[in-house]
């Protein structure tokens, strides 16, 4: 091969454009005409590859998970206090306490809010510490969150028991990925604690309902936390789980993992455990409470024409934006002249003491908020008013009857403000019906 042809052909391979004298050069070698060679074609750019998640981290992460696994078979007796933070699209959310306890074989007690669940030689209880005179036994279908999954058609996502009976990977996969929809570990890397700058191991995963991250102490394996984020179909904003662990073992249990069912009467299912939630249209039950300064009140009898009445608990992430949406709604009540009650309820508090009182007084002087808050120190409100979620905004009209209703977060006041004057029979200003019309005309003009 000609020289010059081998240098074409090389610079045509690499995509290199051959300068004008070596193109000359080809002319004159072989008397071909002058051809420009091939114009160079972008190169697609490589994936790069997470470290993280190299065939290498997955396999060490599955070593790290079957440790982990093997921690929580043999430790006897194990207890854990677990905060859950949710957060939704638009940054709100909630938090959630939940408290384990494992004992000897499948022996197992989870406390969720007023809600206990026990297994105890092969059967399941269930009690509501607000429903003092019922209780719901059924045998045990494996452990008890699949018992309970059998029940209600849905479990708990926390993976202790089901590692606590996992032997092979994938049972292990299978119970860390719970919350992530039963995924697979795809990664591993090591971390440091933001708190304690101790070095975490975390296991990466991912499955149907999102990327799942789990952190777990190197020294005795044990769960530190779990964070979970989801994108719903077709949204913008994530939706976020964060679960943080607290696991202690101990010789015994502080708490035996006993029941005691004297007193009360077996009822067929957890669902006979809750009295029917307040809807609209239901008589608004009358309790006689004082506010955290002494004043007294009456929940259903008022002067007034309609109340509104705020039910929540301090742990709420977004307690602030509440209330001070509450307050902006308390100062227009005000400014228009209406005769409406407001009152705010901390109910279903872990602690309801002295502390709550203080905490309470402190976030109304602050806040400088105008209507009066009770606390309910005996869970008195809680098992006399059956709701549907906290927060929740009730409007009572005059005749003590629910309204409407509002089970969430108020960051404005617009939708509260049209349902009390829609309460109180009165007519939506001019100005807002006229854009209202103006809607209506755009609607039917086609835009």
């Amino acid at each position: 091969m000609n020289r010059f042809h081998f240098i074409a052909a090389i610079a045509a391979a690499s995509c290199m454009i051959l300068p004008t004298a070596h193109a000359r050069m080809m002319q004159e070698s072989t008397g071909a005409p002058t051809q420009q060679p091939p114009q160079a074609q972008p190169q697609e750019a490589q994936p790069q590859v997470d470290p993280a998640k190299t065939p290498e981290m997955v396999g060490k992460a599955k070593a790290v998970a079957m440790e982990v696994a093997k921690a929580y078979r043999e430790a006897a007796n194990l207890s854990d206090e677990i905060l859950v933070r949710t957060t939704a699209p638009g940054g709100t959310g909630q938090d959630q306490e939940l408290s384990i306890s494992l004992g000897e074989g499948t022996d197992a007690r989870l406390g969720l809010g007023r809600l206990r669940i026990m297994c105890i030689d092969q059967k399941v209880y269930v009690v509501n510490d607000l429903i003092t005179d019922k209780y719901v036994e059924m045998p045990m279908n494996v452990d008890l969150v699949t018992t309970i999954r059998a029940q209600r058609g849905q479990g708990f996502p926390i993976p202790h028991f089901g590692l606590r009976r996992a032997e092979s990977i994938d049972q292990v996969e299978n119970a860390l990925t719970t919350i992530a929809g039963h995924g697979l570990i795809t990664g591993y890397r090591e971390v440091t604690d933001d708190k304690t700058g101790k070095k975490l191991d975390e296991i990466l995963a991912s499955g149907p309902n999102g990327n799942l991250s789990i952190r777990c102490a190197q020294d005795t394996r044990f769960l530190q936390s779990m964070h979970l984020v989801f994108m719903p179909p077709g949204g913008t904003e994530p939706f976020k789980a964060d679960f943080t662990f607290t696991p202690t073992v101990h010789d015994e249990l502080p708490e035996p993992i006993a029941f005691d069912p004297a007193g009360r009467e077996a009822v067929g299912t957890p669902a006979e455990l809750s009295r029917p939630s307040l809807q609209i249209g239901n008589e608004f039950p009358d309790l006689a409470v004082t506010d955290i300064t002494g004043g007294t009140h009456s929940l259903a009898d008022f002067d007034e024409d309609l109340e509104v009445v705020i039910f929540f608990t301090i742990e709420l992430i977004d307690l602030e934006t509440l209330l001070d949406t509450m307050q902006q709604y308390s100062v227009w009540v005000k400014e228009e002249g209406l005769s409406v009650k407001i009152v705010a309820v901390s109910m279903m508090e872990k602690n309801a003491g002295e502390q709550l009182k203080k905490e309470l007084g402190s976030l109304w002087s602050v806040g400088q908020y105008s209507y009066p808050v009770i606390m309910d120190q005996d869970d008195e409100i809680a098992i006399k008013y059956s709701l549907m979620g906290l927060p929740c905004i009730m409007l009572v009209d005059k005749d003590g009857k629910v309204g409407e209703q509002f089970i969430m977060i108020l960051t404005e006041t617009t939708d509260l403000k049209s349902a009390t004057r829609t309460l109180l029979g009165l007519e939506e200003p001019e100005e807002e019906a006229a854009g209202a019309e103006d809607d209506e005309t755009t609607d039917e003009g086609g835009g």
